[in-house]
């Protein structure tokens, strides 16, 4: 089959989303055609996504050798009817939802929520919706929220893919590991917050917990106000 996988979080980011959908690929590769598909807005040349595909396939461990990374009309500014237009191509439509919704083409559709969203979904969402056949969560937590919110039932509760040869466990140690990029929490649903992972164990400490470690671990996103917000949480 012919399958086209879509995340408006993918481009260049390296995280939790893009290592879930990319091992997906990975799961396909092996007896199907697989594209990724990128927004056409950033119009990277080939060799831009050749370098991509590398920084994917190292940063992850995973095999993506045959993997197509192309452009689509997908983002802000994008033609609807070029959209369906571009989707009609594939058997199966992967797509990894940010909360909007758009018509696929394709002949089976599936979509993904990574995050438990809170605003309840508007009227034409909802008819969108209904056009997907499939609707899949990351977590219990997740499907449970968004079928208390936007009413709806999701199907399937697929986890990502953990591959144990990747870890040699060891002794416990009195460790609270966070693994998450650093994002300012204004204006961006992405924040991992961070700063009350902090004050929540300041708080426990008064409280008298002892010997305990918080380590948090995870790249600063660009820009001045995602710095600054690393310096606070520090």
């Amino acid at each position: 089959m012919k399958i086209g996988l879509y995340s408006p979080f993918m481009a260049e980011n390296i995280g939790g989303g893009e290592r879930y959908l990319l091992t997906v690929a990975e799961c396909l590769l092996p007896h199907h055609q697989v594209d990724l598909i990128l927004q056409s807005q950033f119009k990277f040349s080939k060799q831009k996504l050749l370098s991509i595909k590398k920084k994917f396939s190292k940063s992850f461990n995973l095999n993506l050798a045959n993997l197509n990374i192309i452009l689509g009309p997908f983002g802000s500014n994008t033609s609807s009817k070029k959209r369906k237009l571009f989707t009609k191509q594939y058997d199966i439509f992967y797509y990894m939802s940010d909360g909007s919704l758009f018509l696929s083409k394709a002949k089976y559709n599936a979509v993904h929520f990574m995050i438990p969203f809170n605003s309840p979904l508007p009227l034409i969402q909802k008819l969108k919706l209904k056009t997907w056949q499939v609707k899949t969560a990351n977590s219990f937590f997740t499907k449970n929220h968004i079928e208390k919110i936007w009413k709806i039932k999701v199907d399937h509760v697929h986890l990502g893919a953990v591959d144990p040869k990747d870890f040699n466990p060891t002794n416990k140690k009195k460790i609270i590991l966070n693994v998450g990029r650093f994002f300012s929490p204004t204006g961006n649903k992405h924040c991992k917050r961070q700063d009350f992972l902090v004050k929540t164990f300041i708080k426990l400490l008064n409280e008298g917990l002892n010997n305990w470690q918080l380590i948090l671990n995870g790249p600063i996103d660009k820009g001045r106000d995602n710095i600054a917000y690393a310096k606070e949480v520090a």
